[in-house]
């Protein structure tokens, strides 16, 4: 079979959770079928692209995705927000008609809301679309969360844009994709089309040997990995250096921070805590996953489920997690990690620190439980 794979980015440059779970995807399909991939890419084909063991067609499209005037007039157009807008390209467009025209799919995947809109030109041809998570769902959790009036009344706006948007496209296709059973019984939900939402867990099998040293005498060290540019994380991450970390630092003297992602926004750049270190686009997420302790995931609302967590778990540490952060797995709270509010990590995290057995069996349960059923 042929299928025309399209995604926003070449997968296989970012170790983002979206990404991870674009490029695991595309692996799995390359097996059995042959496939043409499409995306941005400024400035051409990276050389580091690894796409090229797995498609037999690349096409990256010259260009990057950004807001500005031509994207605000679209949304209003649309009734769609910015950040899916930005991703309307008429260069895009037409990389796409030339080459489901040229290469003759059996089969169009799309990766993501971002490009649905693309499907329209090509209903003709069946269709699947990977819903990461549900898009609207974040916006309706930012208006909750949000203290500001004003700033209640955008986010609930841009929700209601979003619900009908993905309510629109989402329906187009003849087969949707699912991270969790909760994004799947929402998706039912929304959808006008007779064939139920597939789920589709994201995987991340073990990695090596776990971490078994000690917790270190000056103190843990945290780590946070995702992207820095998603709102979902730095919020998250603001709340937590904000109402946790100094109380760790209080009762764990020494404790250090490390976030590490890609694309850092401009709040991780310009910390100037000397406990906190942010490791900006790392090649390799191993070495930063075998010096940490404990894995924290502070996130408050989004949506799919956490890979992070699932990576935490195949390195073999234990985890202290939001339940929203949690959301979707299969992990057990107080036996393959620690679900609480974030004004509660201090507490969970110094549980963990007094106790090496607790938090070497929680590890190794959680390591179990992602090979049972995320491997």
């Amino acid at each position: 079979m042929k299928i025309l794979f399209v995604t926003v980015r070449d997968p296989s440059l970012f170790k983002d959770g979206g990404s991870m779970r674009a490029l695991a995807l595309i692996k799995a399909l390359s097996g059995e079928h042959e496939i043409a991939a499409l995306f941005f890419s400024k400035g051409g084909l990276s050389p580091a692209s690894e796409l090229g063991g797995y498609c037999k067609r690349l096409v990256p499209v010259d260009e990057t995705p950004g807001a500005g005037f031509r994207c605000f007039f679209d949304s209003l157009i649309h009734l769609a927000p910015p950040n899916i807008m930005k991703y309307r390209s008429g260069k895009m467009a037409g990389k796409y008609k030339e080459l489901a025209g040229q290469f003759g799919p059996d089969l169009v995947f799309i990766e993501h809301l971002h490009l649905a809109h693309l499907y329209e030109n090509t209903l003709d041809i069946p269709g699947v679309l990977d819903e990461q998570n549900l898009e609207y769902r974040i916006w309706k959790k930012r208006s909750r969360l949000s203290g500001n009036p004003a700033a209640r009344l955008a986010y609930y706006a841009l929700y209601a844009a979003t619900f009908r948007y993905e309510k629109k496209y989402a329906s187009l296709f003849d087969l949707c994709l699912v991270p969790s059973p909760v994004e799947k019984k929402l998706l039912e939900r929304i959808t006008v089309k007779k064939t139920e939402p597939l789920l589709l867990p994201n995987m991340f099998g073990p990695a090596g040997a776990p971490v078994s040293a000690p917790f270190r005498e000056k103190g843990p060290v945290l780590l946070f990995t995702g992207s820095l540019d998603w709102k979902p994380n730095i919020d998250g991450m603001k709340l937590f250096i904000r109402d946790a970390f100094p109380e760790i630092r209080r009762l764990l003297p020494g404790t250090r921070l490390v976030i590490a992602g890609c694309r850092p926004d401009g709040f991780f750049r310009f910390l100037r805590d000397p406990s906190i270190q942010v490791v900006p686009d790392p090649a390799d997420m191993g070495p930063l996953f075998r010096e940490a302790d404990i894995f924290i995931c502070p996130v408050g609302y989004g949506g799919g489920t956490r890979i992070k967590i699932l990576e935490a778990a195949a390195y073999g540490l234990p985890v202290v997690s939001t339940y929203t952060g949690a959301e979707g797995l299969s992990f057990r709270s107080g036996i393959d990690m620690i679900k609480s509010p974030v004004r509660d990590f201090p507490a969970a995290i110094l549980r963990l620190v007094g106790d090496p057995d607790l938090s070497r069996d929680m590890a190794k349960a959680a390591r179990e439980k992602l090979g049972a059923l995320y491997d």
